[in-house]
């Protein structure tokens, strides 16, 4: 399965693949351009839920920086691995 889009991750979560790839354009938080007040009420679910889909996935692709990456990884609170990263453009 290779997705590029967050928004997919509630219909196929229920799914499990062999191999399951997220392309990750940047490292940006895909939930930052809510509406501050949308966002204090439900991003924190949201971006949850994003996060919990990466125990499934393998592979990672992210054109960021290395610090910008970090920044990936420490938001997942541990879901994103940095063995699981593929850097593929220079951010």
């Amino acid at each position: 399965m290779f997705v590029q889009r967050p928004e997919y991750f509630p219909a196929i979560k229920k799914y499990e693949y062999e191999i399951f790839v997220i392309d990750f354009p940047g490292s940006r938080e895909p939930f930052e351009n809510f509406e501050i007040l949308v966002r204090k009420i439900l991003c924190e679910s949201i971006r949850k839920d994003f996060y919990s889909q990466f125990k499934n996935v393998n592979l990672v692709l992210v054109s960021a920086d290395e610090r910008a990456i970090q920044d990936l990884i420490a938001r997942s609170e541990g879901k994103i691995l940095l063995q699981s990263i593929f850097k593929f453009r220079q951010g």
